[in-house]
């Protein structure tokens, strides 16, 4: 087909009928597409112009109403998925800036069998709001080498001696559980429960409490409220089910035997649980808790986050680990084996019955001036009001902690003991693991305990044991 440009003369031979077309259609032809003969304008009238320039803006109004509602519906998608992609990303900041520390580890006698996760090397490198969640700033190496693998929610198993911090190394990772995996329970009843913590103590579960709490009051308002409740045997049971029916708490601190009886009349399910924590775990098997904590896991659903914290690593202690945890991540602070702490001098005295309580007033005399801090152990509970006595005969305060005691008198004897206006205590073993008690200068053990195994290791910073 010819083009004819509209200005260009014309021949006679063959005649043809000039053609009048847009630059768009010499520009398509020049690319090689097809021009099509271009229809006769219809010549309108004004007021035809006018009415059809009219229609052609309503119709232009109408498609931008019609396409704001995808593009707001497309934005809003595209908010959540980067606000989702920020809390995944988040979940994985400590791993992604901490790495690898072999000078870490090394200088801290740290040992895994997944050092690929690395170690927090601050607590501001967690995603928020944990980093809100604590007032330390660098984490002791428990709490470095723990968090990690369990901010990825792998099972782990934390061997240290007590007072190195266990209880945040786990505390934190759990509630970021939660908050990424909130479950609501519309229905009520009693599965509100989404951390389960075990302690083999009164006093070590009020303590791993005190410090979920702690952690919950630090949370920012935008997020729900996280209740936490304690309970345990020696009080009265109606007052615990009224505070479960009233509080609802996503966290429960419990030592096993209350737990078991209130699981077994409905008043606490554990079907919604995402975390176990099983803490002093040796503890707890040393006393015959062994059975009450397989009842209790079994309870739980298969898929949760199982963590299991312990002084020692002894073949009971593996066996239950091995039967719970799936694949568990183990980190070792020092030593597995059973050892005395580096930090601690200690003196043995071989004794008669009869010579133990003068020595005792000897140590007394030599140990105790400014009101520091001294821990007396025995062995039996009616030790305990025995040597209270004679100490006070002496003219020493002391305050007493055994499992004859009711709980009140226990929390005050303890309370007492570490703000330091009653500065000696004497006690059985519950208060010889995973308590918190700072600057205790001395330690005596005035009955040697049965077993090795089961001296006393309460906090003792560079403490004398005799």
């Amino acid at each position: 087909m010819s083009v004819t440009h509209p200005d260009a003369p014309t021949s006679t031979t063959p005649k043809v009928k000039k053609s009048t077309k847009s630059t768009k259609d010499v520009q398509g032809e020049q690319d090689g597409g097809k021009v099509e003969e271009k229809k006769k304008k219809t010549k309108r009238t004004p007021e035809e112009k006018e009415a059809r320039k009219a229609k052609k803006v309503k119709k232009m109004e109408h498609d931008e109403v019609t396409e704001s509602e995808p593009k707001t519906t497309e934005k809003k998608k595209e908010k959540k998925q980067k606000s989702k992609t920020t809390t995944e990303q988040d979940t994985n900041v400590a791993t992604q800036d901490a790495g690898l520390n072999e000078e870490f580890y090394k200088k801290h006698n740290i040992h895994t069998t997944h050092p690929d996760y690395g170690t927090l090397q601050h607590f501001e490198k967690l995603p928020q709001p944990l980093a809100q969640l604590t007032s330390h700033k660098v984490p002791t190496p428990i709490q470095a080498a723990t968090i990690t693998p369990l901010l990825q929610n792998r099972d782990t198993i934390g061997i240290a001696e007590t007072g190195s911090g266990k209880t945040l190394a786990f505390a934190l990772p759990t509630i970021n559980n939660i908050l990424l995996h909130n479950i609501t329970n519309s229905k009520g009843g009693n599965s509100h429960a989404q951390i389960l913590v075990l302690a083999p103590t009164r006093e070590l579960a009020m303590q791993t409490f005190n410090v979920y709490d702690e952690c919950s009051k630090r949370l920012p308002k935008s997020y729900s409220a996280m209740n936490s409740i304690c309970i345990y045997g020696g009080m009265p049971r109606h007052q615990q089910q009224k505070e479960l029916k009233r509080l609802q708490p996503k966290i429960i601190v419990a030592t096993p035997g209350r737990l078991i009886d209130f699981i077994n009349d409905d008043t606490i399910g554990l079907q919604n649980v995402r975390c176990v924590v099983l803490d002093e775990a040796d503890r707890m098997l040393d006393v015959g808790f062994e059975q009450d904590i397989r009842r209790i896991l079994e309870k739980t659903p298969n898929e949760r986050l199982t963590v299991m914290f312990s002084a020692t690593w002894p073949h009971s202690v593996q066996k239950l680990a091995r039967e719970f945890l799936k694949d568990p991540v183990t980190i070792t602070i020092g030593s597995a084996e059973l050892s005395t702490s580096s930090s601690v001098t200690q003196h043995v005295h071989v004794l008669t019955r009869e010579q133990k309580e003068s020595k005792l007033l000897q140590l007394m005399k030599a140990h105790h001036a400014n009101n520091n801090r001294i821990i007396i152990f025995v062995l039996y509970k009616k030790e305990v009001p025995y040597l209270e006595r004679v100490l006070q005969r002496n003219g020493y305060n002391v305050g007493s902690l055994s499992g004859d005691k009711n709980q009140t008198d226990r929390s005050a004897s303890l309370e007492g003991f570490k703000n330091g206006s009653v500065p000696i205590l004497i006690a059985t073993d519950v208060a010889g693991r995973g308590l918190d008690i700072p600057d205790v200068e001395f330690v005596i053990n005035y009955t040697f305990p049965l077993t090795i195994g089961k001296l006393p290791s309460c906090v003792l910073p560079s403490a004398v044991r005799h």
